[in-house]
């Protein structure tokens, strides 16, 4: 996500990455206007300065681990947020999960966060995405069609109802960099053309591979062996909750075309096999 975000801020905008090693220097060799700051984030007098510079702070930072989730999501920010100056502008990149229900760590830490940012001082810009992938398809969809490509059969969690939107990182970096004008202290839940079920999702994939049994794992089981088919305790919960909704007014207001994961599949299938 980050580096199709850099790529298109990149392009009308001075930046300051920070980084903790050189070598990630590589990922973002051909970009113009990037400086880079050699530092962490659990030592401020490493960016505290650079940080003074901007005129808006995006933090894109976050975990998925139920572990550190709480630490990360919400102790970074808070933090982050504790170092800027009240005239600088505050773009958070949160969760849809923050609108669910579940209380599980990741929902309440992003909860939480969110929470921080519209209690500071500062303009802020929140943006709710829901499970974003890139023509990789990392993390999640490329996970899924590796696991189909190499096992016998395709597993299925639960009854396979539950629903995604998912989003184009570069479709969501486009959205980004035309908020900047408008931050404005508002929330923007965001989302791709169109909604699929995981049992759609397992399909479409099949279609385009090689045809399998489809191995259903009930949600109950799910919680004993989720680890093993890369779903922790807290991705286990999200299956009672959909991760959708309308983008008709985003596409309006932002005068994009978000594409669908249906269109961007045979191009993440092709990478897949090759890896």
């Amino acid at each position: 996500m980050g580096k199709d975000i850099v790529f298109e801020l990149s392009k009308n905008h001075k930046l300051f990455i920070l980084i903790r090693d050189d070598e990630k220097k590589e990922i973002f060799k051909s970009f113009k206007n990037i400086n880079f700051v050699k530092g962490s984030m659990d030592k401020e007098e490493s960016f505290k300065e650079k940080l003074a510079e901007c005129d808006i702070v995006i933090h894109a930072a976050g975990t998925v681990n139920p572990k550190h989730s709480m630490n990360v999501n919400y102790g970074l920010t808070k933090k982050i947020i504790s170092l800027c100056a009240n005239n600088q502008k505050f773009v958070y990149i949160s969760s849809f999960n923050a609108t669910f229900k579940n209380k599980s760590n990741y929902t309440v830490s992003k909860q939480m966060a969110e929470k921080a940012v519209i209690e500071s001082s500062l303009d802020y810009l929140i943006f709710r995405p829901t499970l974003l992938y890139n023509k990789k398809g990392e993390v999640y969809i490329l996970k899924l069609i590796k696991q189909i490509i190499k096992l016998p059969f395709a597993l299925q969690p639960g009854n396979g109802m539950y629903f995604l939107q998912p989003l184009f990182t570069e479709d969501f970096a486009q959205i980004i960099s035309l908020s900047l004008n408008n931050i404005n202290n508002r929330i923007i839940s965001v989302a791709g053309k169109e909604a699929v079920s995981i049992k759609e999702l397992i399909q479409l994939i099949l279609s385009r591979t090689k045809t399998k049994p489809v191995l259903r794992i009930p949600v109950l089981l799910l919680r004993f062996m989720g680890r093993f088919v890369g779903l922790n305790r807290d991705k286990i919960n999200e299956l009672s909750e959909n991760k959708t909704m309308n983008i008709d007014a985003t596409e309006k207001e932002f005068n994009i075309s978000l594409r669908s994961v249906r269109e961007m599949l045979p191009e993440i299938i092709k990478y897949a096999k090759t890896t």
